[in-house]
């Protein structure tokens, strides 16, 4: 099965791809983040959220693109992202 492609909209900046494309890209704008692991710098979002904006996520699933699918409709879901269809 194909990956679905995102256009997003998060905290001002524009990301299309993949949900892993998406998470990798995020990572290469984040400067403390960069020379961590993409599956480290992924779970330690939640908390990085909630310390920031007070809301909290939850990631589901087991592998890699299934949690970075969570983390984009997270997002989407508590408004620090915007989907354009």
């Amino acid at each position: 099965m194909k990956a679905k492609t995102y256009n997003l909209e998060i905290a001002g900046d524009a990301y299309s791809g993949t949900a892993v494309e998406i998470v990798k890209a995020m990572q290469a704008t984040a400067f403390f983040e960069r020379d961590k692991p993409v599956e480290e710098y992924l779970d330690s979002l939640p908390e990085s959220l909630e310390r920031f904006t007070g809301k909290r996520i939850a990631l589901a699933g087991r592998t890699f693109p299934e949690r970075a699918e969570s983390l984009l409709r997270e997002l989407v879901r508590i408004g620090v992202a915007t989907e354009d269809t």
